[in-house]
């Protein structure tokens, strides 16, 4: 609750090359681009998603740098009556497996931390590469969640 009380984030995860920790203010990534232009997004959704539901989507960090590369988490789907794992690699690291791996860690976390027995995932159905993370995590198709060109994927826990 210190960390909570005095606006630190919490490290959620740990794997070998990363850490998933919650987003600052000071971050120089965007936790939702497209929200850029709303004032103080970024501080609103530390406080009332962090605070309230304890997840969210988190920083991605490089332990040898420090540098945030790309975001991944969980939310409360619109979509499903569940809850969605969504993640993000920044451009320059993709290809090298750390969606995998943070995805991996943030998984072990819903189900150990969290009690969650079932993910959701969606994604475009052009997009090989986050197609392909999301079969080495086991996710399986959703018939009934694809629509417009976005295929879902669910994995029971």
């Amino acid at each position: 609750m210190y960390q909570r009380k005095h606006g630190k984030p919490w490290v959620i995860t740990r794997t070998e090359r990363l850490i998933i920790r919650e987003f600052t203010t000071e971050d120089d990534y965007e936790i939702f681009p497209e929200m850029t232009g709303v004032p103080d997004y970024t501080e609103q959704y530390i406080k009332n998603i962090y605070g309230f539901f304890g997840y969210g989507i988190w920083a991605v960090v490089k332990k040898d740098s420090s540098e945030v590369i790309g975001r991944a988490g969980l939310m409360n789907s619109e979509r499903t009556d569940g809850i969605e794992l969504g993640y993000e690699i920044a451009y320059e690291y993709r290809n090298r497996g750390y969606a995998t791996e943070a995805c991996r860690s943030i998984m072990t976390v819903a189900r150990d931390y969290y009690g969650i027995e079932k993910l959701y995932a969606f994604t475009a159905k052009d997009n090989k590469a986050s197609l392909r993370v999301l079969d080495k995590l086991g996710f399986t198709d959703s018939p009934d969640l694809k629509k417009d060109g976005i295929f879902g994927k669910m994995v029971k826990m």
